[in-house]
């Protein structure tokens, strides 16, 4: 059984293929066969031993998906099975294309393991994950529409007490709050004085701040480029904690 998978406008239907020569590994994991297109991933079902991976497998390849969401490096699709879970993928382009040109042939790429390994190290920054391969993880889903309402709540309490957010515009609140609280010393104790002579509720504020410190001496602290902290990629999961969707 043979996916094309040459688009991030959806998941393919499977293209048939005769009986594969795949095996397991001395491991016992099974192991995907080479195929002459870098596209096409290739699964004996023979070798599917277990039932879990094999519902993963056709859940991710075989039904056709929603996308919810895109970033820089993964993009997020639907999970019909189970609302209340997402599947993430890497995409890519082929060699010597600029990765974010209109022009380049965007397809699904294997994922960067370091990425998965800090998710599952710190899953109480970022979203469960449940299971996962070189090429898919299926992660919890967190709602990230809450962060619109935060954001926004946020923006309306805490222009009035400091000239650094007077120029932040609301859609864009979020990451200045964050760059802010992490980059600007003595920033923080000096506006929460102010609120609590105001008498204004805290409890907002400190849940971002709380999640944004732990990022900054975690997760920043060996990113390259950076945590990308924006509303959109934020979300709480169904016991109400604030995580990151991405990194």
């Amino acid at each position: 059984m043979c996916s094309e998978l040459n688009s991030l406008t959806g998941f393919p239907t499977v293209v048939s293929e005769p009986f594969l020569t795949n095996q397991k590994s001395a491991s016992g994991k099974l192991v995907l066969n080479s195929h002459k297109s870098p596209n096409v991933i290739c699964i004996n079902i023979h070798y599917l031993y277990d039932m879990k991976l094999l519902d993963v497998i056709f859940e991710v390849v075989v039904t056709n998906k929603e996308m919810l969401g895109k970033g820089k490096d993964h993009v997020v699709y639907d999970y019909k099975s189970d609302p209340t879970k997402v599947i993430k993928s890497a995409w890519g382009v082929n060699k010597g294309e600029y990765k974010y040109s209109d022009k380049s042939n965007q397809h699904i790429v294997d994922m960067n393991p370091d990425h998965i390994g800090v998710i599952l190290k710190y899953p109480n920054l970022f979203p469960k994950v449940f299971k996962y391969n070189q090429r898919y993880a299926v992660i919890e889903k967190l709602d990230t529409s809450r962060v619109f309402q935060d954001q926004k709540e946020l923006y309306n309490q805490l222009t009035k007490y400091d000239d650094v957010f007077r120029n932040v515009v609301e859609s864009d609140f979020i990451s200045g709050l964050y760059w802010t609280v992490t980059k600007v010393s003595g920033f923080l104790p000096k506006v929460v004085r102010k609120m609590r002579k105001a008498d204004e509720d805290l409890t907002l504020l400190e849940r971002y701040v709380t999640l944004f410190k732990k990022l900054k001496t975690t997760v920043a602290r060996s990113s390259y480029y950076g945590v990308d902290v924006t509303v959109h990629n934020l979300g709480y999961d169904s016991v109400g904690n604030l995580k990151l969707l991405d990194f």
